[in-house]
């Protein structure tokens, strides 16, 4: 008996000599690495073809406003749709006057909804509620003008708008004026064949260019402060969305979008083909919303991408 316990005691320290003796530290601990998330990445789609709550006949352009309800213009069914960032319907309207027919959309702090409207060749302004409330006319003198509507609203609630040559870029005030402080000679703005987007933030304004591959950038009086061009091919770029910190930029042909800082350095391309497939034109629509989110209107399957940023 004395013996059988004194070789388990051998073995036992033995075992312990081996499991402790090799090393007198533990080895350490290699935690797996974490790849960083993609600069866009993708937080979900909401929206439909179809004529109910929450769906789209034709969706053509895209706009938020200050606390991330989405506006969505729809041609299919001549009527602008409200949503929450999610997707949740809140409003939909027509035009009591007259069929719309939209081409772009915009919204002021307020609420007041804007939207260009290519067969009456003007700015229409609704109510936060949808109720209309006044027409601005422009005169545009051609067919190919009025498509090429596209509709802003400045910091300081004037109406910019761009056409097609000999149009160009103007800026109104709420009452449907022309500024005063909008520079004439700027205004016609060389290198404006064929203006696909506007946006205004912090008192500039950016013109995208579909035939120049360029975004121009006015100051609030009409003065030409940079220009933004993509590196390689000449894009066609389409909408733009203008943030804090961020300018995004459509590029309907290849499914993609540019992005460049609001200083005017070029920061990448996006390519959305891993969602947006076909070869229609998408997407027609770009807009940021709170969370850092990036909002992109898939006009052939008529919903809306999020995205979050990590730029």
């Amino acid at each position: 008996m004395r013996v059988a316990r004194r070789n388990f005691a051998v073995v036992a320290a033995g075992l312990c000599g081996f499991c402790c003796g090799c090393g007198t530290k533990p080895l350490p601990f290699a935690a797996a690495a974490i790849p960083p998330p993609p600069p866009f990445e993708f937080a979900g789609a909401w929206g439909a073809r179809g004529t109910g709550p929450g769906q789209f006949g034709a969706p053509v352009a895209l706009a938020t406003d200050t606390i991330g309800n989405v506006y969505v213009a729809d041609a299919g069914s001549a009527s602008v749709h409200k949503f929450s960032q999610l997707g949740e319907p809140r409003l939909s309207f027509e035009d009591d006057r007259a069929v719309l027919h939209p081409v772009s959309i915009a919204v002021d702090e307020g609420g007041a909804i804007y939207v260009a409207d290519e067969r009456r060749g003007s700015v229409i302004i609704y109510k936060p509620d949808g109720s209309h409330f006044r027409e601005v006319r422009l005169a545009l003198p051609s067919a190919a003008a009025r498509s090429s509507l596209r509709v802003a609203i400045d910091v300081d609630g004037n109406i910019v708008v761009a056409a097609r040559k000999p149009f160009g870029l103007r800026k109104y005030t709420w009452r449907g004026r022309p500024a005063t402080t909008w520079k004439n000679a700027a205004a016609g703005g060389a290198g404006l064949d064929e203006p696909s987007g506007v946006a205004a933030d912090a008192g500039l304004i950016y013109v995208s260019d579909a035939a120049n591959g360029a975004i121009r950038v006015y100051q609030h009086d009409g003065t030409l402060v940079r220009t933004l061009m993509a590196p390689g091919e000449r894009p066609a770029l389409g909408a733009i969305a203008v943030g804090h910190q961020w300018v995004v930029a459509t590029d309907e042909r290849a499914h993609a979008l540019h992005v460049w800082s609001v200083d005017g350095g070029y920061r990448l391309r996006e390519d959305l083909s891993a969602w947006i497939s076909g070869s229609e034109p998408s997407p027609l629509g770009v807009a940021f919303a709170p969370g850092n989110e990036c909002l992109v209107l898939d006009a052939p399957a008529a919903r809306i991408l999020r995205f979050r940023l990590h730029l």
